[in-house]
C-alpha cells in the first residue's frame, strides 16, 4: 500500500516503507513581497472588473 493506491501519503511511506529517520520538505516558500504582489494584483483586476466575481464557471 502506498502512494499510487491512495492508501498512504508521502509522510506514511517516506517513515513507515522507505524507513526514513530524518524527513527534509523541499517545498519552495513564498517571500512576502511575493504573496502581497499577488493579493495587489488580485485586487486591482477585481476593481477593473467588477462582474467577473459573478461570471458562471468554466466549462
Amino acid at each position: 500500500m502506498g502512494l499510487a493506491d491512495a492508501f498512504g501519503s508521502t509522510d506514511y511511506v517516506a517513515r513507515e516503507i522507505i524507513k526514513a529517520e530524518d524527513i527534509v520538505d523541499y517545498t519552495p516558500q513564498e517571500d512576502l513581497a511575493s504573496k502581497l504582489a499577488g493579493r495587489l494584483g488580485v485586487s486591482i483586476g477585481k476593481w477593473l472588473n467588477p462582474t467577473s466575481q459573478h461570471a458562471s464557471p468554466l466549462r
